[in-house]
């Protein structure tokens, strides 16, 4: 992204005052959502909806709802609701007015080509948020390398009283990025406690405190002024733990053959970055050493959630890294190499052609979609009714796509689709995960599963077989399956959705085991036979190298194969944290026909679906990542059958193909 002679020319003609103008209202404009996005259907635009309506009915974050996301996720979905937009709007508001303040303090001695090669690439090529809301940070702490430069040092900020009392407000924000998206706790603390140790080594001990105590008190300040009781903070907390540790084992996806290098140049790009903010011999200094660990704390997670699932969201680290290439303009005096500078747009280019084909009207639109919608949404906000009507339509148009019957009492929908929950004008009482690819550890399927137990378990459910990442089918709340056969009724087939009515009188049941083994990553482990359904519970441990494998990247991939009884040997992937909880191994479900039969009890039907062996492996050289041996518990369970296929007019014939005509294509396979 070079300056043409005509840009330059027209950037040396551009008065400065207005260029700093268009920098402040632009990026208020991104982070105040005044023209917000109203509800779709498909599996990431249903987890948008879901966070709004849980702060509508006033679930408890952490307890009732385990997401990454929190009660202030619209300030990075941007997406309406009527309960929140208020919410949403001077949350929006106060992040933006405080990004813009550290952007005009950062402009002190930045050439005004810099600023408006910023302001074009943040608002005209960044297409995820989550690498402009991870900026604040970022920049809050270049703002701070800035301030405690020597005395007399070219791009040094004054720390006058104003601006003492401006970087206190700065932290502030902290508490909102972290309520907004749980995993920026990481990145803020570790910024936190840069820019505090960078204070006190200066000598100034009131702004080191400052800088952890005021993202500490932001934190449950911004919490009850969501409507969340202080004492569900530390739940919210707590429940992040599993959501993060289990996410590099769980939703690793490699990118396309041929895209790998991408990941090289990345790294490459990085490290020269990295070693530019050392310094040489000469000038390194406490100053550069924290410019040097600022820089890894933000690249190094944008590492993280471009790469580990490498698909669209490799966007996020190419965009990252352009941005952290862009704000060396801003603090240093000596910027990096041209070369550096070229290979940083190189990883750019190659994570934006792989994931999402920018072009030149591309930039322009978002560009000027930016502007144009900070008039239409003050337009928009004169008239708070005509948003509420959107909202409205909005719910209408996917009640018209896929139309559900309103139920008495209240509902769950698995494995995601809470779209259509909330637009057929149900109840809904979801599960803590209640997108059923997210449940991927053990402490995380059980709270599922004991909703269904508890006094809030939903009177209706919609069940669908459509598993991520063409995983195991049974893996995806599994633990889950028995409660849901014992407990409901099947009642009839809706729009691919099995439909289940809770029982008048509760079914209790517990797994027996039967026997266990041990056995090694690739052996073919025979089934027992078990003159019914079987279920199992397999541990399997990363080794040392895995541990650390998956905590600075991702996780080497399982797969499992599986032999059936009619020949058929088929493969899918396997997450060991879903598999150390109870799971149905036989007969394998395949779809939402193959569960009809087994939740009526139809053996027949499923005969040749009886597994009859089994292999766990990782390919190549990702056996490195897991201890050989493993250990595998074999279960039965005494489960609660309708009385024959006739209940369900039309399940013994019901395809596979009947079930893809109402599956996005573009959504089955994303995540948060």
């Amino acid at each position: 992204m070079s300056f043409s002679g005509k840009t330059t020319a027209m950037v040396h003609r551009l008065p400065r005052g207005l260029l700093l103008v268009l920098l402040a209202l632009g990026f208020f404009a991104v982070f105040t959502p005044l023209s917000p996005g109203f509800p779709q259907a498909g599996l990431d635009a249903s987890w948008v909806l879901v966070l709004n309506q849980a702060v509508a009915q006033g679930l408890l974050f952490g307890r009732d709802i385990v997401f990454t996301y929190g009660p202030y996720a619209a300030l990075v979905t941007h997406a309406y609701h009527p309960a929140t937009d208020v919410l949403m709007l001077w949350s929006g508001a106060l992040l933006g007015t405080a990004y813009v303040a550290m952007l005009l303090l950062l402009a002190r001695g930045t050439p005004s080509r810099w600023l408006l090669a910023y302001l074009i690439f943040a608002l005209g090529c960044v297409v995820a948020p989550d690498p402009l809301f991870a900026s604040y940070p970022l920049l809050l702490a270049l703002l701070c390398y800035r301030i405690n430069l020597p005395a007399g040092a070219l791009r040094g900020i004054a720390l006058t009283p104003a601006v003492r009392a401006g970087v206190l407000l700065l932290f502030l924000p902290f508490g909102l990025l972290v309520l907004a998206k749980g995993t920026f706790l990481i990145t803020c603390s570790l910024l936190a406690l840069l820019c505090a140790g960078l204070f006190w080594r200066s000598g100034e001990r009131w702004l080191a405190g400052a800088a952890l105590a005021v993202p500490a008190l932001a934190i449950p300040l911004f919490w009850v002024l969501s409507g969340q009781p202080l004492s569900a903070l530390p739940g919210f907390f707590g429940a992040l733990g599993p959501i993060i540790s289990g996410y590099s084992l769980a939703m690793v996806r490699y990118g396309r053959d041929g895209h790998a290098h991408t990941i090289v140049l990345y790294l490459i790009a990085a490290i020269c970055l990295l070693c530019w903010a050392r310094g040489g011999p000469g000038r390194r200094s406490t100053h550069t050493l924290f410019l040097a660990a600022v820089y890894a704390v933000f690249l190094f997670f944008a590492f993280k959630a471009g790469f580990v699932r490498h698909d669209a969201h490799a966007v996020i680290a190419g965009d990252a890294l352009m941005l952290a290439w862009l704000l060396t303009y801003f603090v240093a005096d000596e910027p990096p190499t041209v070369g550096v500078a070229l290979l940083c747009l190189l990883v750019f280019w190659a994570c934006d052609e792989y994931a999402v084909g920018s072009s030149t009207r591309t930039v322009y639109h978002n560009l000027s979609s930016t502007f144009s919608g900070l008039g239409k949404g003050l337009r928009a906000r004169q008239h708070p009714q005509a948003l509420t009507g959107s909202y409205a339509d909005a719910l209408a148009q996917i009640q018209s796509q896929q139309p559900f019957l309103k139920r008495p009492g209240t509902m769950d929908i698995y494995p995601y689709d809470e779209a259509y929950v909330f637009s057929s004008g149900n109840a809904w009482s979801p599960r803590p995960v209640f997108q059923s690819y997210s449940a991927y550890t053990p402490e995380l399927l059980e709270r599922n599963a004991a909703h269904l137990l508890g006094a809030s378990a939903p009177d209706n459910i919609l069940f669908k077989l459509d598993p991520m990442n063409n995983r195991l089918p049974a893996l995806e709340d599994g633990l889950s399956w028995p409660i849901l056969i014992n407990r409901y009724s099947l009642q009839g087939f809706e729009n691919n959705f099995i439909y289940f009515h809770k029982r008048a009188v509760a079914v209790e049941s517990a797994p027996q085991s039967i026997g266990s083994g041990g056995f090694q990553l690739g052996d073919e482990v025979v089934v027992p036979a078990s003159g019914g359904p079987l279920f199992a519970q397999i541990d399997i441990h990363q080794s040392a190298y895995g541990t650390i494998e998956s905590a600075l990247f991702r996780a080497a991939q399982l797969h499992i194969s599986v032999h059936l009884a009619d020949g058929r040997v088929l493969d899918y992937g396997f997450v060991p944290g879903m598999a150390k909880t109870s799971f149905l191994l036989s007969p394998l479900m395949e779809d939402s026909a193959g569960f009809c039969r087994f939740a009526l009890g139809d053996a027949a039907g499923l005969a040749s679906n009886q597994v009859k062996s089994f292999r766990i492996y990782a390919p190549g050289i990702g056996r490195l990542s897991w201890q050989g041996h493993y250990t595998v518990n074999w279960e039965q369970q005494a489960l609660v059958r309708d009385a024959g296929p006739g209940l369900l007019p039309g399940c013994a014939t019901l395809q596979r193909s009947d079930l893809d005509k109402t599956l996005d294509p573009t959504d089955k396979d994303r995540k948060q």
